[in-house]
């Protein structure tokens, strides 16, 4: 960790850490919760503006679009972070994982008519879903208010089967799953039909 941010973080970790005088020690105290906060639409399912996105509570940046939220685990407080501070605490795949794990989870206790656990195992299998669970999963996740960042989500479509569901998927469909395609996937997805 680069000596820079340490300094920038410490007034800010320690007072709210139980080690109180090595910022580097005050930091394992803090783990990444696994919920993730879309700043870019507001609680009116409306879109915010750029001046409006919070501060990182870590070191102060302005403007955070999605916010991470670490927790110490020995004094209970919670801070909103942005992208660059939460690959201090986790890599980013891991971050993507554990917040779609929880949504998942989430789902359980909505009790859907879905095998939720074994929409879990696939996940944590093959680390990314067919086009066909992935719209299940957003259209339940819209359905039950159950906040979430799509960008999380990662699709799979290796094989054949994948390549045809892709390709079946309707328009509405293609624009639940856009925000959670690579690149190379919104490509191949713009010369459907």
């Amino acid at each position: 960790m680069s000596s820079v941010w340490l300094s920038r973080v410490a007034d800010v970790v320690l007072p709210l850490s139980q080690e109180q005088q090595d910022i580097v020690k005050a930091l394992r105290e803090w783990k990444f919760t696994g919920d993730v906060v879309d700043f870019s639409v507001n609680d009116d399912d409306k879109d915010s503006r750029y001046e409006d996105y919070p501060p990182c509570e870590l070191c102060g940046y302005p403007h955070i679009k999605t916010g991470y939220v670490i927790k110490n685990t020995l004094t209970g407080v919670e801070l909103t972070i942005g992208c660059e501070c939460i690959k201090r605490f986790s890599p980013e795949k891991e971050v993507d994982e554990h917040h779609v794990i929880k949504c998942l989870n989430k789902l359980r206790w909505k009790r859907c008519r879905v095998n939720t656990a074994s929409l879990i195992d696939y996940y944590q299998e093959h680390g990314a879903f067919t086009p066909k669970q992935l719209v299940l999963v957003l259209q339940l996740l819209n359905k039950n208010n159950i906040p979430h960042t799509p960008a999380c989500f990662k699709l799979k479509i290796r094989r054949g089967r994948e390549k045809d569901q892709f390709e079946s998927l309707s328009d509405a469909e293609w624009d639940l799953i856009y925000p959670c395609l690579s690149p190379s996937q919104r490509k191949k997805g713009d010369h459907r039909d």
